[in-house]
């Protein structure tokens, strides 16, 4: 299919998120600038950075003489993730949009391709994922990172296990993400954003590495355990949880779809959690390992034991990351 001949017009926007990437939004920038699509729109949303991102962000396009629209943004506050996201998507005017963070590098043909996969599939599919390169800070590609085959997921699958992909790869359309504006409470937007989709036109996997996406600096520092932190990760993790699931509800709500029974398991679970970790006394906890039956028993023990017995988990946890460290 000849780009610009045969392929019908499809109006696309890329929405750059930026915080504190100063050393990289030049180069994340000018990967967007120099991509092969025509009818591109760039819309660069920085989120109150406290570094000199924004300064390199307008230098950048004071110097641009290209034919791309630019749309700039900068914050006032820090909305976070999913804030800034669809912060940047309410300036948007593409038919689809593409997602882009400030330290990765797309490749030229990136936005091209995925249009191009988009109306092969007759424009049906919701969001189109596409592999990339594992790149590390330093910007060394150490490998490939292939997302999971996107059109062999359900909604119903979804719930039982996530698919490995990337937001920073993802192409949506425009209806997919007018649906609703997700909670900017919540940590990030891809996982939501392929559900809503599943339960929408569908996903699906692109098998072209189309985006260098670089490693984050905490991914490469050791990892030594402390019992604290490891208590408030999961606390968060299962609150963070259920906000998650309340949003796909929500979606589903919308699209007029009843899905609460695939969601139940994960519900209990992520109140379990919480409720296990929050109570103070042996008693109240085993009250609550009992109420909460239809969590499966060996979930149930783990975070019982991790509750009650911190001293032995911190001990184990600081002998395993001893070891690792050893090795």
């Amino acid at each position: 299919m000849g780009l610009g001949i045969s392929m019908p017009p499809v109006r696309a926007s890329v929405v750059l998120l930026t915080y504190n990437q100063e050393a990289y939004v030049q180069e994340a920038l000018q990967s967007l600038l120099s991509q092969d699509y025509d009818d591109l729109e760039i819309v660069v949303s920085d989120d109150a950075s406290t570094d000199g991102t924004w300064q390199v962000i307008q230098q950048k396009f004071v110097e641009y003489t290209g034919h791309k629209r630019v749309v700039l943004n900068r914050n006032e506050r820090n909305l976070g993730i999913v804030g800034n996201y669809f912060k940047a998507f309410s300036v948007a005017t593409g038919d689809v949009i593409f997602t882009a963070a400030g330290d990765d590098v797309s490749l030229p043909n990136r936005c091209s391709a995925c249009i191009n996969m988009w109306i092969d599939t007759g424009q049906v599919v919701d969001l189109i994922a596409a592999d990339g390169y594992d790149m590390l800070l330093t910007g060394e590609v150490a490998g490939l990172k292939e997302t999971d085959e996107l059109s062999q997921w359900t909604f119903e699958r979804w719930t039982q296990k996530r698919p490995f992909m990337f937001g920073a790869s993802h192409m949506m359309t425009r209806r997919l993400l007018m649906l609703r504006t997700l909670d900017p409470k919540l940590p990030v937007e891809d996982q939501n954003l392929v559900a809503r989709a599943l339960l929408m036109g569908g996903a699906r996997r692109l098998a072209l590495p189309l985006v260098k996406h670089r490693r984050g600096g905490l991914s490469q520092l050791k990892n030594r355990f402390n019992y604290q932190e490891k208590k408030l990760k999961l606390i968060n993790s299962a609150a963070e949880s259920l906000l998650e699931r309340a949003e796909i509800l929500n979606d589903a709500a919308v699209l007029g779809k009843q899905i609460e029974h695939y969601l139940r398991a994960q519900f209990e679970l992520g109140h379990y959690i919480v409720a296990i970790f929050q109570k103070k006394s042996f008693f109240l906890r085993l009250k609550i390992f009992m109420h909460f039956s239809k969590v499966p028993f060996w979930k149930r023990f783990r975070f019982f034991q991790m509750a009650v017995f911190p001293k032995v988990n911190k001990f184990l946890m600081e002998l395993k990351s001893s070891r690792k460290e050893k090795k």
